[in-house]
């Protein structure tokens, strides 16, 4: 449910990811792909050295994604450890995977910022509809 959600906002509303500082260039959306070795669904996403000479190509995995959130709800927050705990192949490029998936949370006003590195959960049950759960009644 969560990689069909994030293809509908992803890059037609959103194809750009702030750095976590707000300092240089942001992350930019490269495509929608799939992992060669455990065919799990990537968004594959870039950006610039400091002089703007190479494009450095990173990955973030869906699935880690969608099982940082579900911890998100347990813990009504997030932040780097989880994503380090949870996200280890998208760890495994670097931990600018935790600044793009923290864009996009950011963008769909689910989240806030608590302190440098956590963030609060700001709204449960969109956070719930992307990944298919029932409303509460």
């Amino acid at each position: 449910m969560l990689e069909k959600e994030l293809k509908i906002l992803i890059p037609k509303k959103l194809s750009d990811f702030p750095k976590i500082r707000r300092i240089g260039d942001p992350y930019h959306f490269y495509k929608w792909d799939l992992d060669q070795n455990q065919q799990n669904p990537i968004l594959r996403y870039w950006f610039w050295n400091d002089k703007k000479t190479r494009k450095f190509r990173k990955r973030v995995f869906i699935n880690e994604f969608e099982d940082l959130l579900k911890l998100a709800l347990d813990c009504n927050g997030l932040n780097r450890t989880d994503f380090e705990r949870v996200c280890p192949n998208t760890k495994s490029d670097g931990g600018c995977g935790f600044a793009v998936i923290v864009g996009i949370l950011e963008y769909l006003q689910v989240v806030e910022l608590e302190k440098p590195g956590a963030y609060l959960l700001a709204n449960k049950e969109i956070i719930k509809e992307l990944l298919g759960q029932k409303k509460e009644k």
